[in-house]
């Protein structure tokens, strides 16, 4: 998959020919291939990147041992499919060049080069970060340390004693949570946020409302197991729940007003389990080793407001997935292949990608509906919470199939 979310196959033709009859390609060292429905997903652990093959991909993926020659199997591959070694050349030479550029695959004649890649850009955290304001706390959660910074001296003082128990001395950990504070001016509302890794998932003018949300989003590091986890926002409604993932920094701001009118609540939580047999999204209560007496300092300091709400636990069935900014060409193509590489997305976690589950991604997104959206246009989004809210899950269900 490229930078820009296109997956490319077989019929792009490459511009710069390298490939000959003599060359003999080899899959890279950290790739695995996912089989999904005839078709393949080439899953780089090294590079966490994913690539799509359609069933003629997959069948010259199969054939690149590093040890025949394109041109003999190019000849073997015309003759089992009966077809024109001239046009089996083209797309075999093609592919092989594409999977080249991707990192996918290497010449066996010059061997491997060491793997590189570049480094996570830099979150969005850490470039708003000043040591003269900012005061670092590192906790364990779970097996998970985690980095919580806020830049507001007064706020900071009162996580440290809601935190206490699980703060921990380890300068490693890079900042996931970020506590962004703002300071009224004149008549203009003081606007707060809260950032997970390089992701803002709130905008309030409640304070008390980003420190609630981010010991909320600090418990969901501490997965011990390995569940088939989606991320993005999560919102629920009583008939089920929606997960939002953004492409851009700033996940879709709705105001909370239009979110209780339609009978929505935001879930903290930065990823959400999913049970893949019953299609529900797991919300479960956040345990943490908090300080109680400085939790009762927080809710008296900052008292809830309007644009928080009560989440109650249980299993919620997913009723769409939704993608904001994301390139969609999944309605140009039937490729399940292509179509999970389009949400591999909503993958992106503390476990990385897995092949399990990507496998278990297509089975999801064959049952569930995907959404796209380009922008944050408050009245599609509205419709869309409107159809959703009043969908039917049970129908549904009724089509599941086993992973």
């Amino acid at each position: 998959m490229s930078d820009d979310g296109t997956v490319r196959g077989v019929d792009q033709v490459s511009k710069t020919r390298v490939v000959d009859d003599n060359f003999c390609a080899a899959p890279a060292r950290t790739v695995r291939m996912v089989e999904i429905d005839h078709e393949a997903i080439l899953l780089d652990d090294a590079r966490q990147a994913v690539y799509a093959l359609n069933p003629t991909g997959t069948l010259i993926w199969r054939c690149l041992d590093g040890l025949s020659p394109v041109g003999e199997i190019c000849d073997d591959l015309a003759f089992a499919l009966e077809a024109p070694l001239d046009i089996v050349k083209r797309d075999t030479f093609d592919l092989v060049e594409q999977l080249l550029e991707a990192g996918m695959a290497f010449d066996r004649r010059i061997g491997e080069a060491p793997t590189t890649f570049r480094g996570p850009t830099p979150p969005v955290t850490q470039r708003l970060l000043h040591a003269d304001t900012t005061e670092v706390l590192t906790v364990l959660v779970g097996r998970a340390v985690v980095s919580v910074s806020c830049n507001n001296a007064r706020l900071s003082e009162t996580l440290r004693v809601v935190l206490a128990s699980m703060i921990v001395n380890d300068s490693t950990a890079q900042t996931h949570l970020f506590l962004d504070v703002g300071i009224a001016s004149g008549e203009l509302l003081a606007m707060s946020y809260l950032y997970v890794d390089e992701r803002r998932v709130l905008a309030t003018s409640s304070t008390g409302h980003v420190v609630r949300a981010a010991l909320a989003h600090l418990a969901g590091f501490a997965q011990d197991s390995n569940p088939f986890m989606l991320s993005g926002r999560l919102l629920l409604h009583d008939r089920g729940a929606m997960i939002i993932s953004a492409s851009f920094g700033c996940l879709i701001e709705v105001g909370s007003r239009r979110l209780i009118r339609e009978g929505w609540r935001t879930a903290h939580q930065t990823v959400s389990v999913v049970d893949s047999d019953t299609l529900e999204v797991i919300v479960g209560e956040h345990r943490l080793n908090l300080d109680p007496e400085g939790l009762q300092e927080i809710d008296r300091l900052f008292p809830s407001e309007s644009d928080e709400s009560q989440i109650v636990p249980g299993r919620y069935p997913l009723l769409a997935m939704v993608s904001v900014g994301y390139r969609n060409i999944i309605g140009r193509t039937e490729s399940p292949a292509t179509r999970v590489t389009q949400l591999a997305h909503f993958l992106k976690s503390s476990n990385g990608l897995r092949a399990s589950d990507l496998q278990q991604l297509a089975v999801l997104s064959g049952q569930v509906d995907v959404e796209w959206m380009m922008g944050n246009e408050p009245r599609e989004f509205t419709d869309l919470l409107r159809r959703l809210a009043k969908s039917r899950p049970v129908e549904r269900l009724d089509r599941r199939r086993p992973v």
